[in-house]
């Protein structure tokens, strides 16, 4: 009797995990993706081997107005890499693929790819956008990978881009 007691017990508690929804290959995939690298700059205004580890994070948001991608790296020195990066946005709830692109256009914090407004005109308002981009380490040479830390949505506009603040 205890045996089954027990038995039915570790059904029931096993039973609402088994019936949560799994996430995609796709989904995994996109998380797997790091937020934030550590690569190897250089002081400003230091000599060739004087150069530090730093923790490197990457955010975007798409401004449709304009067809740009607003974009910005913690370390401002990378800014420039994106103009030779490649931009890959995803829909953050599922994974999905959207778009890739290779911006041709570069300007400050901002970047235009044809390929991007087009994909993003063709999407249902409310979409969750994902952004990767793959860069070179301008240092080193090496190509890193970074998830943006945060999705944007279609359609809606941030707080702070209401009141005419630039990112």
């Amino acid at each position: 009797m205890a045996g089954q007691i027990e038995r039915r017990a570790a059904v029931m508690v096993a039973a609402p995990l088994s019936r949560r929804a799994q996430p995609s290959d796709a989904k995994r995939v996109l998380d797997a993706i790091p937020e934030r690298a550590s690569l190897e700059l250089r002081y400003p205004g230091a000599q060739e081997f004087s150069r530090t580890t730093r923790n490197v994070t990457f955010d975007a948001l798409w401004k449709a107005e304009s067809g740009q991608l607003a974009f910005g790296f913690s370390d401002a020195r990378l800014n420039a890499q994106a103009a030779t990066a490649t931009v890959r946005c995803f829909d953050d709830a599922s994974g999905r693929l959207l778009v890739t692109a290779t911006p041709s256009q570069v300007q400050g914090n901002t970047l235009r790819a044809p390929e991007l407004a087009s994909a993003f005109g063709a999407l249902p308002t409310g979409t969750a956008i994902r952004t990767v981009i793959t860069f070179q380490n301008p240092e080193t040479g090496t190509t890193h990978t970074l998830k943006a830390q945060g999705s944007f949505v279609l359609g809606e506009t941030p707080g702070w881009m209401k009141r005419g603040a630039r990112p």
